[in-house]
């Protein structure tokens, strides 16, 4: 696999990346509006206002600024619907995550302290970017799959923790705020370490990972349950996460999650759409 050392921002990545700097800022405190859990799967745990204990996280439920999510194993799973019609943050792993904010005035931002984060953002919805934090670790982006990996270390006064940052789907600009100075573009299949500055392709373990945790959160929306309904559409998954350009992988992904109206499926059949009207074109 070939690493190369990142560099700052390129000519033709400005103006994309000035258009979204403000969307990296901490989001001021605002009325959290129609963040909810849409999916979720496995033991995940919600702890509010830090004195009431943990409470195990159920669909529907809506949430909070400064609510604390938490998956305690592997297969642990949540799809958060930030607005009906905008972006949409998935969790997956052993992780744990907080809900900085859901304003009015800007898009609903999820601070990722463990674990592995996705946000997806329609194209042509309200607010019109999408926002992953880790610490000082920032991504954002107006329409594309991108996410953010962090693994804690044992000694955390001592070394800051891991952070992978990638895009599936599309671009998206990394920043620091520890060297506002500097912003990074990561393309599609692509992952980049801030501290580093080491970039590489996507392994197919994270592809593995994610295309299990989707189908999961895919399949758990489906009452009563199908039985080969999860591998279908794990394999559907996997296909469109390691080509996704692939109009005939969106094309089968989109129908297997007809049955849904999240965020998620709704990208998936506007690139299957777009994939499709391209393919005829040529």
């Amino acid at each position: 696999m070939d690493r190369q050392p990142g560099s700052g921002l390129s000519s033709v990545a400005s103006a994309f990346a000035a258009s979204i700097a403000f969307a990296l800022l901490l989001a001021p405190p605002g009325e959290v509006h129609a963040a909810v859990v849409w999916s979720v799967t496995g033991p995940v745990f919600l702890i509010r206002d830090g004195v009431a204990g943990k409470a195990l996280l159920r669909s529907g439920k809506p949430l909070q600024e400064a609510d604390v999510l938490t998956g305690e194993t592997n297969d642990a799973a949540v799809l958060i619907q930030c607005d009906k019609e905008g972006d949409a943050h998935t969790l997956s792993g052993e992780f744990e995550a907080v809900v900085v904010s859901a304003s009015d005035n800007g898009p609903c931002v999820i601070d990722l302290k463990s674990g592995t984060a996705v946000a997806t953002k329609t194209r042509d919805t309200k607010p019109d970017r999408a926002v992953l934090r880790a610490g000082p670790i920032a991504m954002a982006s107006v329409h594309t799959q991108f996410g953010i990996h962090v693994v804690p270390v044992r000694d955390a006064a001592s070394a800051p923790p891991s952070t992978r940052s990638f895009v599936l789907d599309g671009s998206a600009i990394c920043r620091d705020s520890r060297r506002p100075d500097k912003a990074w573009p990561v393309n599609s299949g692509e992952q980049f370490e801030p501290d580093s500055g080491m970039r590489s392709s996507i392994d197919d373990r994270t592809y593995e990972q994610l295309a299990r945790a989707f189908a999961q959160l895919d399949a758990a929306q489906v009452k009563p349950p199908e039985p080969t309904l999860e591998d279908e559409l794990t394999a559907a998954w996997l296909a469109v996460l390691r080509h996704p350009e692939d109009a005939q992988a969106r094309a089968e992904l989109a129908r297997l999650q007809s049955f849904s109206q999240s965020a998620i499926a709704r990208y998936q059949q506007a690139r299957a759409k777009e994939l499709a009207a391209q393919s005829g074109d040529r």
